[in-house]
């Protein structure tokens, strides 16, 4: 898997003075490289623009994917037990099944992001939704779905979907939880390959758009 650079973050201590920034404990802020996207936390009380506060506390959710899309799980194919592994698709296999005209796209995708993974099919039995608050990172709401490959056995949510796959696939493992919007992925209708957290990066762009302050319009 690709690693996430920004994964590992450190917080810095600040404190308002004239309405400015300085560093809590004296002296100048670190010196950060151009562009950089930090994440401010503030106490709710001491925001002053209470209707700027309401707009960033307001709760969306949102449909991610429609009943019945299907999302495969990356799996490691390394220990998966023989009565399973013909279950599980190679990003080839999986391509040419589900890509049609996409099929190279959909296998260079799958490939770059999981070069040693197989994959697990889940189908939604209801909608996924995004539930979006402010600026956080969009959380996924429960959801009922099915796995085939494991006798139709049924999950609330993609992530125990996952814990159930990873535990039948990859039972050498000493954790079975995982990132679902780094290891499952969707292919449209159309054969797109979505992974999900792209879906998830365009549903957050479009609310946060939402969230520009009227003096900045």
């Amino acid at each position: 898997m690709i690693p996430d650079r920004f994964e590992k973050t450190l917080t810095i201590p600040v404190k308002v003075v004239k309405g400015e920034f300085h560093y809590f404990y004296g002296g100048q802020l670190p010196s950060l490289a151009e562009g950089t996207i930090c994440d401010l936390i503030v106490p709710v009380w001491a925001f002053e623009d209470k209707n700027f506060l309401a707009k960033l506390e307001a709760r969306q959710v949102e449909e991610l994917l429609p009943k019945g899309a299907r999302i495969f799980t990356a799996i490691s194919s390394a220990g998966v037990p023989i009565h399973f592994r013909n279950l599980a698709f190679t990003s080839k296999e999986l391509a040419q099944n589900f890509g049609g005209r996409h099929a190279e796209e959909v296998k260079q995708k799958l490939f770059a992001n999981n070069p040693d993974s197989l994959f697990v099919e889940v189908v939604l039995e209801e909608p996924l939704l995004l539930e979006l608050r402010g600026a956080k990172h969009g959380r996924l709401m429960r959801v009922r779905c099915v796995i085939p490959d494991l006798q139709n056995e049924k999950a609330v949510s993609l992530n125990h979907a996952y814990r159930l796959i990873s535990e039948a696939f990859e039972p050498n493992r000493i954790s079975h939880a995982g990132n679902v919007f780094q290891k499952m992925v969707h292919l449209d209708s159309q054969g797109i390959c979505h992974p999900l957290d792209e879906l998830r990066n365009k549903l957050a762009a479009i609310h946060q758009g939402s969230l520009i302050h009227p003096d900045l319009s």
